[in-house]
């Protein structure tokens, strides 16, 4: 389980590097960071394909799943700010036709669509609900999220923005030690300035 915690942060870390500045690096550093992710791409659906990457192929696919899944981060974790707020993850059987036979895809196929609803209860009824499509690995994800403290699981950096992973019960404002450390520094400077203008 604890290593299941460490996945998640390591997929939402994946979600952050700089690919153009991955292929610039000698061949010894790429094998480093593809070692760094080798269990993400292992382990979440989609990402197989994507080894490549660290050895000069396409990245404009990984980067796509990128943005994507950060953009649908950042929509979730709008969402849970609102405690009143219920979540339903979907998939969309999208039948095809092949021929003259139907066919539904595996999971993970093109042919599905992984969607998560949000609304929350008014008065026993369902309001404000809103639909997100997620890219392949919605499913791990979620698996790997669930259980954890819906207001503190996954959240914005307060310094830097950047999305992060608290697989801690504690409250954790913070992505990492520099910003917490840069942030307190802010801080003392911030009151340092006040008292001086007083």
């Amino acid at each position: 389980m604890e290593n299941d915690k460490y996945l998640l942060s390591d997929f939402v870390d994946f979600l952050h590097v700089d690919f153009e500045s991955v292929q610039k690096l000698p061949e010894n550093g790429r094998r480093d960071i593809f070692e760094k992710y080798k269990r993400v791409l292992i382990e979440f659906p989609g990402l197989m394909g994507y080894t490549d990457i660290f050895f000069n192929g396409d990245i404009s696919a990984i980067v796509d799943f990128q943005k994507k899944w950060l953009e649908c981060l950042s929509w979730i974790i709008d969402k849970l700010k609102n405690p009143e707020m219920f979540f339903q993850l979907e998939v969309t059987h999208v039948l095809c036709r092949s021929s003259d036979k139907l066919l539904f895809g595996p999971a993970g196929d093109d042919k599905f669509r992984n969607v998560i609803s949000a609304w929350y209860d008014s008065d026993n009824e369902p309001a404000g609900r809103e639909e997100k499509e997620f890219p392949k690995g919605v499913f791990k994800f979620f698996s790997l999220l669930n259980g954890n403290n819906a207001q503190n699981a996954i959240r914005h950096c307060a310094l830097c923005n950047r999305i992060f992973i608290n697989p801690t019960l504690k409250t954790k404002l913070y992505c990492s030690p520099k910003c917490q450390k840069n942030a307190g520094v802010q801080r003392v400077r911030a009151k340092q300035k006040t008292n001086k203008g007083e």
